[in-house]
């Protein structure tokens, strides 16, 4: 809830395909001017694959600020954005999937092929 207004808490796979296809620039926002950011250059070219998590482990606070409902991106839309950011480096490479193995195997092969 926002004030009396319940806020959207379920993003459907299309919504969430179309807020990614957004021209993003992956550049600060122009207030920070020539500040350093710390940890910039580490989430510059990230891609978010999903939100949520329905885990709720107390260690972690991913439920806290994405929510427990499991919202996935396209295959496409994920395969698109990836595509993007190699046309633009010299090197690319994935680190880690939150996501089970089994949930995002297609995915990997995937990333395998377009990262090539």
């Amino acid at each position: 809830m926002c004030g009396s207004t319940r806020l959207l808490s379920r993003f459907s796979t299309e919504e969430m395909d179309s807020v990614f296809a957004l021209p993003y620039k992956r550049v600060p926002h122009p207030a920070y001017g020539n500040a350093r950011i710390p940890a910039y250059e580490m989430i510059r070219f990230s891609v978010n694959i999903m939100r949520g998590c329905f885990g709720g482990c107390s260690f972690c606070s991913i439920t806290e600020h994405e929510g427990r409902i499991i919202q996935s991106r396209s295959e496409d839309s994920i395969i698109n954005e990836i595509e993007a950011i190699r046309d633009t480096r010299s090197r690319f490479y994935g680190r880690d999937f939150r996501s089970r193995w089994a949930n995002c195997q297609h995915v990997y092969v995937a990333l395998q092929i377009a990262t090539r």
